[in-house]
């Protein structure tokens, strides 16, 4: 199906890796919304970056899951087109029973290869909490440098190193010998992605945002259920037993414990770009 038609949602072929992420954030699109805890302030944040009397035509957001920042472009933007992509059909198909496609909104699902391919170029391109599961940040960019006119700006929000810092030195403490297989990039590693593609950086910060939940139990279970759990950044090369489990959530619950539960930590990136 053509993505063009009456706002119907286009399926793509993708990579491995990109099979495997949607796999991950489809078996959570029920759930994500409310599992989330910093992600609609970070997507809150990341459009007070865009210039209060600029007034786009066409915005390109990657990543869009279940659209909490696409509904934010909408009330924004009225007058520019949207087209947001995603890699899990079943995000794309939350995000749109949210907020349907129509002449304004345009939902497909799509990697970040297929899009570049597929669709022409864009003023503007946002995007929050995604860029951190591209399965590589420089192919990632490079794709979108294709969606990009000339003139253009680029503001996206990511998930960086240090985020769930509590859980990974409660595992790192309670189960060292079954490390995680990844980390999340760090934010020089953000900066070199976007600078090798000869964009103007106009500002690049790091924020830090803390949560609190009742306890580790229900930190796990947040994750879980935002499809988090399974990704090479919580994943390792053996599965934790019941037991390291067990223990794993009595060191969170005692060396983060705050007055009213234990802490989440979420570092996020902020980028801001102009396309010369």
């Amino acid at each position: 199906m053509d993505a063009g038609s009456g706002g119907a949602v286009a399926m793509n072929v993708m990579t491995t890796s990109e099979s495997d992420i949607s796999a991950r954030f489809s078996a959570a699109a029920t759930t994500y919304d409310r599992a989330v805890t910093v992600h609609d302030q970070v997507a809150t944040d990341l459009l007070a970056l865009f210039p209060e009397a600029e007034t786009p035509d066409r915005i390109l957001e990657p990543g869009c899951g279940t659209g909490l920042l696409t509904r934010k472009l909408l009330a924004r933007f009225p007058q520019a087109r949207i087209d947001a992509f995603d890699v899990s059909p079943e995000m794309i198909a939350q995000a749109a029973h949210l907020c349907p496609s129509g002449d304004s909104l345009n939902h497909r699902v799509a990697g970040f290869e297929e899009a570049a391919a597929a669709w022409g170029s864009y003023d503007v391109i946002l995007s929050s909490a995604a860029l951190h599961w591209a399965p590589s940040l420089p192919d990632a960019v490079q794709a979108l440098d294709r969606c990009f006119a000339s003139g253009g700006r680029f503001h996206c929000a990511f998930m960086l190193d240090g985020t769930l810092s509590e859980l990974h030195r409660a595992r790192r403490a309670v189960v060292s010998n079954k490390p995680v297989h990844a980390v999340l990039p760090t934010l020089a590693q953000g900066r070199s992605a976007f600078d090798a593609m000869g964009w103007t950086c106009e500002q690049v910060t790091e924020r830090s945002y803390q949560v609190t939940l009742p306890n580790a139990r229900a930190v796990l279970r947040q994750i879980h259920d935002q499809g988090v759990t399974g990704g090479d950044v919580s994943h390792g090369p053996l599965p934790l037993t019941r037991g390291e489990l067990v223990r794993l959530q009595n060191y969170y619950d005692t060396h983060f414990a705050t007055d009213d539960g234990v802490s989440v930590t979420s570092v996020v990136g902020f980028f801001s770009y102009r396309k010369p």
